[in-house]
């Protein structure tokens, strides 16, 4: 398997230009709790993922679990 290290290139930059944004993502999808179980918030963490997909022109479809009786 060979690396494509102009892409690596491409891929560490958007990073770079990105980080602090990045960092701000990562910090607010740690701040849910999602402890299992019994699985926690796992509506409140797929909709902050999916508003940051959406906000890249990616079409997101959220799908709700049932509740176990």
């Amino acid at each position: 398997m060979s690396i494509d290290r102009e892409l690596v290139n491409k891929v560490d930059k958007w990073i770079d230009e990105r980080r602090e944004e990045l960092v701000r993502l990562v910090c607010r999808l740690i701040e849910v709790d999602t402890s299992t179980p019994p699985g926690r918030n796992y509506d409140v963490i797929a909709k902050l993922v999916a508003k940051e997909l959406e906000s890249s022109g990616i079409e997101v479809e959220l799908l709700e679990i049932p509740q176990e009786e």
